[in-house]
């Protein structure tokens, strides 16, 4: 029933698990509860770039590092380095050596597929580390909700288990890991620059008692524990 038409309220549904995010509570929310779906409040969802350097840090190895395609929607893409010691990250520039290609969401998804299910892109230069098996793509507005996008020769299901991550908070000048755990896989739509509404099948994690994603936060490169 969300293929083809969306309540614009609505940021994320999993049907399998009955579950509804929302950006507030409406008549559509409280029928869907009355008919025993969990629905939660997160405010909106967004591709959780950020403002002085875009995204957070890539890993990898061999020329081949990983982070998120919107990431690298400018050229070239800027990220942050890792560097012991330093209170804030080193920024650099890479080169684009492949990417997915992400499809905005409206009226033309009527003929088309419109869902994005990888949002990835491997740049030149990064950190090195092991290749991630998921990409932090978006994040709700609250911070509590954030959906991951796999890498596309991760073929396992991560629904139930644990994962880590290392983000840069620009609000706190820091570098953040991250443990928290995929509970389920949905649909999601997600704002974007130039105000494009993306449409993205994620898996997700949801905590309302602390942060999983900020501005900045895209890009992290998720390890399934």
């Amino acid at each position: 029933m969300f293929r083809m038409f969306r309540r614009n309220n609505v940021v994320l549904v999993d049907e399998e698990n009955k579950r509804l995010f929302v950006k507030e509570v409406d008549s559509y929310a409280l029928r869907m509860q009355t008919e025993g779906w969990e629905v939660h409040v997160v405010g909106e969802l967004r591709l959780m770039t950020g403002t002085v350097v875009r995204c957070s840090p890539p890993f990898g190895k061999d020329g081949k590092y990983y982070t998120a395609a919107h990431c690298v929607m400018d050229s070239p893409p800027f990220f942050a380095d890792c560097v012991s010691g330093l209170y804030y990250p080193q920024v650099k520039r890479g080169n684009v050596v492949e990417k997915s290609d992400l499809v905005p969401y409206g009226w033309w998804c009527w003929f088309q597929d419109c869902i994005n299910r990888h949002d990835y892109a491997i740049i030149d230069v990064g950190n090195e580390g092991d290749q991630p098996q998921l990409i932090l793509s978006i994040g709700s507005t609250d911070g509590r909700l954030a959906g991951f996008t796999p890498v596309p020769n991760y073929r396992e299901n991560p629904i139930g288990r644990q994962i880590t991550y290392t983000s840069y908070d620009y609000f706190d000048i820091a570098l953040k890991k991250i443990t928290t755990k995929i509970i389920g896989r949905g649909k999601a739509w997600a704002n974007g620059p130039n105000k494009q509404l993306y449409q993205f099948e994620v898996y997700y994690a949801y905590d309302p008692t602390r942060t999983l994603a900020r501005p900045g936060y895209s890009g992290s490169n998720v390890y399934v524990l």
